[in-house]
């Protein structure tokens, strides 16, 4: 387990996990993984740093752009690792040889890690997730529906305000104790995932979490590598299908590229992520 920089946190931490752990194998791997999403398990950025937590209601919606960092990666961009996992991958800003736009560049070797953004998105004003990805080659083993080949060239990773109300009561008991510890805690998260071998648009749940996390593979195979795909996905709308209900507001974004259970190794690159109003219209070029 990755140790905090500051100390503090390590008390409610080792409760949290604790807690969740009684519950039973399912129930902790739920919320240990969502843990991991928001940054609460720890955190590396070419050591051992640690995160240092953005509450949601001290987040803008906006999310921080890659394309004017000029180079230095913004502060509300955090790092995120996963227990149990020592090999992270590579994430460092790059000039896209294209147009010199700056972009996130992650390179994965057996490893796994992401970067992780707090946000506060409106869903009803603001359904649709638009950004641009692309990938150097797709993995052989990677297979969503299998621990073994739970790994992906590119994702994204969203994160909702808790609600309860949707939950079983186990999943209901597992949240109350993260919510005692942590306050604000999400119920609910997709993941768009650029697939290697189920078929494009397929949705399953996640190898390791189940349920809880829901999987919308929105480039599968190798058709499109080396092309940058300008995605657009209706999150309100993908919610409903989902989870037969409005969604709550979106409260984290995380990229990630890994490859820690195939062991294999790949490099993907992501663009600007921005949420827009639904008459923003489709995009019109998909690849350059």
């Amino acid at each position: 387990m990755k140790e905090y920089s500051n100390p503090g946190l390590r008390p409610s931490r080792d409760r949290a996990f604790g807690a969740v752990r009684s519950l039973g194998g399912r129930m902790a791997r739920v919320i240990i993984g969502a843990f991991a999403v928001l940054g609460f398990v720890g955190s590396a950025t070419g050591g051992e740093v640690g995160v240092d937590l953005v509450r949601v209601e001290d987040a803008a919606p906006r999310l921080a752009r890659f394309s004017t960092s000029g180079g230095s990666l913004q502060a509300t961009w955090q790092p995120l690792v996963f227990p149990k996992i020592s090999r992270h991958t590579d994430y460092r800003l790059v000039r896209d040889p294209g147009d010199a736009t700056w972009v996130m560049q992650a390179t994965s070797a057996a490893s796994a890690s992401g970067l992780t953004h707090a946000t506060s998105v409106d869903l009803r004003e603001r359904p649709i997730l638009r950004w641009r990805w692309k990938i150097d080659g797709v993995l052989e083993k990677g297979n969503a529906r299998r621990k073994d080949g739970d790994d992906y060239a590119a994702r994204i990773y969203l994160t909702f305000e808790p609600r309860s109300q949707d939950l079983s009561f186990w999943e209901r008991a597992g949240l109350r104790i993260a919510r005692q510890i942590y306050g604000d805690f999400p119920s609910r998260a997709i993941n768009y995932v650029w697939a290697s071998q189920i078929e494009k648009d397929a949705i399953v749940d996640s190898a390791y979490v189940g349920a809880f996390v829901k999987l919308i593979a929105v480039e599968s195979g190798p058709e499109h590598v080396g092309r940058w795909r300008v995605e657009e996905r209706d999150v309100y709308a993908d919610y409903q299908t989902l989870y037969g209900s409005d969604p709550p507001n979106v409260v984290g974004v995380a990229i990630m590229t890994d490859t820690d259970d195939t062991r294999e190794a790949v490099r993907a690159w992501y663009g600007d992520l921005e949420f827009l109003a639904a008459d923003a219209g489709d995009p019109k070029d998909q690849t350059r």
